[in-house]
């Protein structure tokens, strides 16, 4: 009878051993939602969220805009949920082990292949050089662009040479597009698509009319017959050059830009009155400079039609572009990265006006002037909008807590968002009596006496939140 037993009794651990292990991920999971819904309502926004968009949008099963507790620990279960997975997950204390400095992200300086499910670009999403807990338990496909890449990078240190370049149909120099003698994930991949960076008909094509190799088109460089759209189409943000992605992705023929070229007539990106014929408004009425030509942005606020909320926007747009040269960094933006990659839709890194005006998202209103906002101009001290460790006068953490996104700086919509600030002070008050005895402070006693600002031995929330 025993002898029988021992393979039914074996068999029962090796289905418990990855049924454990899943239930390690989950119990990790639930631990990690908890902690990010910060208001304690149930669901997660896409800023609690703080992954890629991208991600957000792929657990988002239901499509209203936010994650559930099921969506986030439950993520892209099979239909069968009850069998347990083939192979066992990797034990959710491996991000950990390689997460050396604990900041909750991994750098290739930290990785270790050995203790990852997969490779570095596969894991790295988003390809922002960073490898989030969420992209850890989720890497991308054996097959896709990334996986390729990382076949040909064999040292692993996030570019190919012309020595790893072995193998690939494609020529080295037409992928190498800033022509730096390297291939970085970007260039080998199609931002935002997940694609081999195709040559098709169309690479063939910017190549004959880039005749000077600098991987833009400018107006002197363009050839009707040469392109597959014109020029102001594919000019999508308007800096007067089209680069390879604007090339393969021109503007819709309806488009605003379509019926400017349409009246263009010699192609030289300007209307005079002899080729405005057809048109309802006033040549006068467009030509808001008077200069007795009509461009490609006198057209599109007029012809497009200006509302009072875009002319809103407009005005909104100037007082953000605080270094007026057109267009806004991220660090000139008042929103949170998401919205900004969204808005930015040629993934320069900038927002122009047209970007701006015609995005389809809903803008957060910069609050009112505030002892806060006032404070945030002083630390700012060389005007760049944004605040260095250099120019900060308080401890790291403090300055850890406020740069949401991790990247080294301190926006203003970052300084103005007090809900982190808030969080911590509350953790901070133990006995919840609504200020911080210098018992429950964690910092100096220099600190303290900074913060306490009335010198009543305690320091508020407006205090800790004003200083």
């Amino acid at each position: 009878m025993r002898i029988h037993l021992i393979p039914a009794w074996a068999a029962m651990a090796a289905l418990a051993a990855p049924v454990a292990a899943m239930a390690q991920v989950a119990a990790a999971r639930e631990q990690t939602f908890r902690e990010r819904d910060r208001n304690k309502d149930g669901v997660l926004t896409q800023e609690e969220y703080g992954g890629h968009f991208g991600n957000f949008r792929a657990l988002d099963t239901n499509g209203d805009h936010v994650l559930s507790r099921d969506e986030f620990v439950n993520r892209h279960r099979d239909v069968n949920e009850t069998d347990p997975p083939a192979v066992a997950p990797v034990a959710p204390d491996a991000f950990t082990a390689l997460d050396r400095n604990g900041d909750n992200v991994v750098t290739r300086g930290e990785w270790r292949s050995d203790l990852a499910p997969a490779s570095f670009s596969r894991l790295d999403r988003n390809r922002d050089g960073l490898v989030t807990r969420d992209e850890f338990a989720n890497p991308l496909p054996v097959g896709s662009a990334e996986a390729r890449f990382d076949d040909l990078d064999r040292n692993n240190n996030g570019i190919v040479t012309r020595g790893e370049w072995v193998g690939e149909s494609l020529s080295f120099d037409l992928v190498d597009r800033n022509r730096d003698n390297r291939i970085t994930i970007d260039e080998y991949v199609i931002p935002s698509t997940g694609v081999l960076n195709p040559v098709g008909s169309l690479d063939p094509r910017f190549a004959r009319l880039d005749r000077n190799r600098d991987n833009v088109i400018t107006r002197s460089e363009w050839r009707v017959d040469g392109a597959p759209a014109t020029f102001n189409r594919m000019d999508r943000n308007r800096d007067g050059t089209v680069t390879r992605d604007e090339f393969a992705n021109p503007l819709p023929v309806g488009s605003v830009e379509a019926r400017f070229d349409a009246l263009d007539r010699n192609n030289n990106g300007v209307l005079n009155r002899g080729e405005w014929r057809g048109e309802t408004l006033s040549f006068d009425l467009v030509d808001r400079n008077r200069d007795n030509r009509i461009t490609l942005d006198e057209y599109s606020s007029q012809a497009a039609g200006v509302t009072p909320e875009s002319d809103a926007l407009g005005t909104r747009f100037t007082q953000l572009d605080r270094n007026r040269d057109g267009m806004l960094s991220r660090y000139e933006w008042w929103g949170d990265r998401a919205t900004f990659r969204r808005v930015d839709r040629n993934g320069d890194g900038n927002v122009t006006r047209a970007e701006y005006l015609n995005a389809p998202v809903t803008y957060e209103a910069a609050p009112e002037r505030t002892p806060r906002a006032d404070r945030f101009v002083i630390l700012d001290r060389n005007r760049s909008g944004y605040i260095t460790r250099s120019e900060w006068p308080h401890d790291r953490a403090h300055y850890d807590a406020l740069d949401r996104d991790r990247d080294g700086v301190i926006t203003d919509y970052e300084y103005m968002n007090t809900q982190v600030l808030t969080d911590r002070f509350r953790q901070m008050d133990s006995d919840r009596d609504g200020v911080l005895s210098r018992r429950e402070w964690n910092g100096t006693a220099q600190t303290f006496a900074e913060f306490d600002q009335d010198r009543d031995g305690n320091v508020s929330l407006d205090e800790y939140l004003t200083y």
